[in-house]
């Protein structure tokens, strides 16, 4: 069984500033900015910022970089200058931010086009700044940003990985993925019935509704959007899936979070051979709920029920 922390994806864990946040900056700032097109682009992330200059700068760039240029060496106008632009807006950037006056008095016709075409934002400096001061406070934000999501997945890694180990019980697992993320969390069997499930001060009938309701039979139930659902499995069994419903961002990744909580409860459950745990917790909880007077609506009595198998609409 492969750490789902080391095959997650980095870029899903590292948060990056998006082109409006950059905009923000008071390094910035002090060229008093003027978006002139690509507006609508403004939330892409920037994974680099890149001082430009001459007409061959699309080739040294990877995608996701915010140019910052003067302009200095690029063709005036023309078909040169078009196909610069196509060049740069083909390599995948992130935004350009030009500096007036030495290349440019105004912004070419033909590079706004371009960038409203490609929704690529285009910001206009009319005061002179230092470029090195801005790749410094980006490159900082980069790095802060990747480091904190660093620190918050080994965090994360190290408790869950422990709870796995020490075959915590499965709701135990749960609600501390609950808390940790923040948002309702749900782990269900193969047949999609609800074994464990911490609303996070969700209602539960919210909470358990995608499962109360009609599961497809080929199919998972439906989830709201910004919801991440991964599955638990090892060794090519796969026991079951873990969701967690709409919650704020993590340093970690909320989807790297579930995956980590996923393996923890896939070593406790490559300890149970015979799968006991599963369904005698499941059992439990709905005696408990039952027997206990856990609930504080028949409805969310019934959603309870109906989530693990049970429904009881129109049984009488």
């Amino acid at each position: 069984m492969q750490d789902p922390a080391d095959q997650a994806d980095y870029a899903e864990h590292s948060p990056l500033p998006t082109v409006r946040e950059i905009l923000a900056l008071p390094e910035v700032e002090a060229g008093r900015p003027e978006l002139v097109a690509g507006a609508s682009g403004q939330d892409r992330e920037v994974r680099w910022a890149h001082v430009a200059a001459g007409r061959g700068v699309a080739a040294l760039l990877d995608g996701g970089e915010l140019i910052l240029t003067t302009g200095a060496g690029w063709p005036q106008g023309g078909p040169e200058l078009r196909t610069l632009v196509e060049e740069l807006l083909g390599a995948g950037i992130s935004g350009i931010v030009l500096e007036l006056g030495r290349g440019f008095a105004e912004p070419p016709e033909a590079l706004i086009r371009g960038c409203d075409a490609h929704a690529v934002p285009l910001i206009v400096l009319r005061r002179e700044v230092r470029f090195v001061q801005i790749t410094q406070r980006v490159h900082q934000r980069i790095l802060g940003a990747q480091n904190e999501a660093l620190r918050a997945r080994a965090e994360v890694h190290e408790m869950l990985t422990e709870l796995g180990l020490n075959r915590s019980p499965v709701d135990y697992v749960v609600e501390q993925l609950a808390g940790t993320l923040q948002a309702p969390v749900v782990l269900e069997d193969p047949s999609h019935r609800v074994v464990a499930f911490a609303g996070f001060g969700s209602a539960v009938t919210e909470s358990l509704a995608p499962w109360a309701g009609t599961v497809p039979a080929a199919g998972s139930p439906t989830v709201p959007a910004g919801s991440e659902r991964v599955p638990v499995e090892a060794r090519g069994t796969r026991w079951g899936a873990l969701t967690a419903l709409p919650g704020p961002a993590h340093p970690a990744g909320r989807r790297t979070v579930l995956e980590l909580g996923a393996f923890a409860l896939a070593l406790g459950r490559l300890a149970d051979a015979e799968g006991e745990q599963w369904l005698q917790f499941g059992s439990k909880r709905v005696f408990e709920t039952l027997l206990g007077g856990r609930y504080r609506t028949d409805a969310e009595l019934a959603a309870q029920l109906a989530a693990a198998g049970l429904p009881i609409e129109g049984a009488w």
